[in-house]
């Protein structure tokens, strides 16, 4: 057999280094912080309807794997 070098797939394109996705943390917490302006700006306008009301309280209510396990339960229910 024999013995062939290791390949270096680091300079590879669409191979996200840490580095790389570093970089990507500002840009989704811009996006993110923007998208919340848009919705704290829409509300007035656009008022939640009674699923969506419910979903909120279930946010602050419950814990991650109950909340999980109660949104198929919730019929009708759409996420924001």
């Amino acid at each position: 057999m024999i013995n062939q070098p290791a390949v270096d797939n680091t300079d590879r394109p669409g191979n996200n280094t840490s580095k790389e996705v570093l970089h990507l943390w500002p840009v989704l917490a811009l996006f993110l912080s923007l998208y919340g302006v848009l919705l704290l700006f829409l509300l007035p306008r656009y008022a939640l309807w009674l699923d969506e009301i419910i979903d909120l309280r279930a946010i602050r209510d419950f814990d991650f794997p109950v909340l999980i396990r109660w949104i198929p339960v919730n019929a009708g229910g759409v996420p924001l």
